[in-house]
């Protein structure tokens, strides 16, 4: 047998023709200008994948540029706290006990989950129809390091304000990307589109 040195799937290669059986018709059938016909045609919002939200490109810089001042006002009033008073976080923290940890971090973050890797979990509560109908654990997905079985430890809190509040946000894109990975392979956060602009002029439906 031959060994194979690479082993990424080639399209045009002998091992795709069972994978070409896609209806002409339907290609053809594309606005590939607008990406609501894109899904459509791969039966989004049936039983399928579920229909992103589409916005307009205003929409899309309004709630960019919220989000982001929201991160920016964050990230700066936890690093003037730490600045001041981490030292003291730190040592009130570890004299702590489990039971007054656990309130502390509910009363920040009410519900937060309990277990390592709230994703997997959440992945196994729910079926492929449940996350395209809308996942009922979207924080699970987002930030699977937000859970109780971390944070209860001594270290770790500590060293998530430290991280996350000495070093800008944009140190953590890539990672927080990352750390998304199943709820995106898992169709469980699904991305806004923006809707297609025509030489400048906003399409409308």
């Amino acid at each position: 047998m031959e060994l194979r040195l690479n082993h990424q799937f080639d399209p045009f290669g002998p091992g795709a023709d069972p994978y070409d059986d896609v209806d002409d018709d339907i290609i053809s059938s594309i606005d590939w200008n607008d990406p609501s016909s894109f899904f459509k045609a791969m039966s989004a919002g049936s039983g399928g994948l579920p229909m992103p939200e589409m916005k307009s490109a205003p929409e899309v810089r309004q709630e960019a540029t919220a989000r982001s001042a929201n991160i920016f006002t964050s990230y700066e009033l936890l690093h003037e706290i730490l600045q001041r008073h981490e030292a003291t976080i730190r040592k009130r923290w570890l004299k702590k006990t489990r039971p007054q940890r656990l309130k502390i971090l509910l009363n920040a973050w009410p519900n937060m989950p309990r277990m390592h890797r709230p994703d997997f979990e959440a992945f196994r509560k729910e079926s492929e129809a449940d996350r395209n109908r809308g996942t009922k654990y979207r924080d699970s997905f987002l930030s699977p390091f937000i859970n109780q079985e971390d944070l209860l430890s001594t270290k770790a809190l500590p060293l998530l304000l430290n991280a996350r509040g000495r070093h800008p946000p944009s140190h953590f894109a890539a990672a927080d990307i990352n750390a998304m990975h199943l709820g995106l392979v898992s169709k469980s956060n699904c991305a806004y589109f923006p809707k297609p602009l025509y030489h400048g002029f906003e399409w409308h439906d």
